[in-house]
């Protein structure tokens, strides 16, 4: 019978060495928030939003309004990878900036998911 491989356990000591824990916290919390209003909101929101308005303007920027999660969803995996990097990272400035890296991604995801819903909804 094969063994079973336990993944690591984070332990709080290692969670500890983190910098800017409140920042990165706050962000977490950001996201989540960003990602329940918007499934709160669709039924104000027209079926399809110009998620996409970085394409050429035609009917391939739109999407429908439910994957307005994205910009949030992304910005927690770039969070999540950002943790992992700075608990492996021995350098003290490069764990800041993986943390700081992660803060911009939920800002930039903020901006992006706001504008969509006040460019689209209508309250």
């Amino acid at each position: 019978m094969a063994k079973k491989t336990q993944l690591p356990k984070i332990s709080k000591e290692i969670v500890e060495t983190l910098p800017f824990k409140n920042y990165l916290a706050a962000s977490i919390i950001v996201n989540l928030v960003l990602i329940a209003v918007s499934l709160l909101i669709t039924k104000w929101m027209p079926p399809k939003i110009p998620l996409y308005y970085g394409l050429p303007q035609s009917n391939a920027q739109l999407a429908p309004n439910w994957l307005l999660i994205i910009p949030s969803s992304l910005s927690l995996l770039i969070i999540g990878v950002n943790i992992v990097l700075a608990i492996n990272a021995k350098n003290e400035f490069l764990k800041k900036t993986f943390i700081l890296a992660s803060v911009a991604a939920t800002f930039f995801s903020g901006i992006t998911t706001l504008k969509i819903i006040f460019l689209v909804s209508s309250f």
